[in-house]
Formats: C-alpha cells, sequence, structure tokens
C-alpha cells in the first residue's frame, strides 16, 4: 500500500526484501492467486487469498494515516477504511501487514 500516485523502485524494493527479480503479477497470476483482473489489486483481494500465497506491504509513512482508500475487488469504486476496519480485514483474512519504507521511484516528467 501507498499513497496515491507514488513510483516505487520496484528493483529497489525487491533487493530490501531479499526478492531479485520482484515485479507485478502477470494477468494469469492475479487470477490464479487473488481471482482478480489486472488492475483491481486492492486489500479486499486478500479475502481470495486462504493459502496466503500474497503479502501486504504498506509504506511507513502510511501508518501515521487516518484512512485508507482501497478499490473493493474492482478499480471503478473506491471504499474508505480506517484502522479498526483495517485490522478486521487483517483479521478475517489472517494475513498481516508489514510497514516498511518503500524505496521512490523516478519522478515522472512534466510533458
Amino acid at each position: 500500500m501507498v499513497e496515491a500516485g507514488q513510483q516505487l523502485d520496484m528493483r529497489e524494493l525487491g533487493r530490501l526484501l531479499r526478492a531479485p527479480g520482484l515485479g507485478l503479477a502477470s494477468a494469469e497470476r492475479l487470477h490464479r492467486y487473488l481471482r482478480l483482473n489486472p488492475g483491481a489489486v486492492s486489500l479486499p483481494a486478500l479475502v481470495n487469498d486462504p493459502d496466503h500465497s500474497a503479502e501486504l506491504l504498506m509504506d511507513r509513512k502510511l501508518s501515521h494515516s487516518d484512512y485508507f482508500q482501497s478499490h473493493p475487488l474492482v478499480n471503478t469504486t473506491t471504499l474508505i477504511l480506517d484502522w479498526r476496519n483495517l485490522q478486521r480485514v487483517l483479521a478475517a483474512t489472517r494475513h498481516t501487514l508489514q510497514a516498511i519504507e518503500m524505496p521512490p521511484g523516478p519522478v515522472p516528467r512534466a510533458s
């Protein structure tokens, strides 16, 4: 979980997590593990992961936020969750949250 619009350095994130080659999941893997289409990856998708194949990482900066926005398995609407409800989702899915310093990616150039 990162702030909206935040760019990530995936190579550096992979190095930090000791996961060389870390990248975004293919459409096939998203469907197999989370039953999702590309563009719809979100916190509620953990409900579709009873085998705990996915891990939830949060940028440490967000750990001071009161609310979190997430798509509810489709990217055409948005849910707003507070910490209590975020914890309820994690408890219901038996997933844990790991807050880490997400490495920033390059700032997009203005066109």
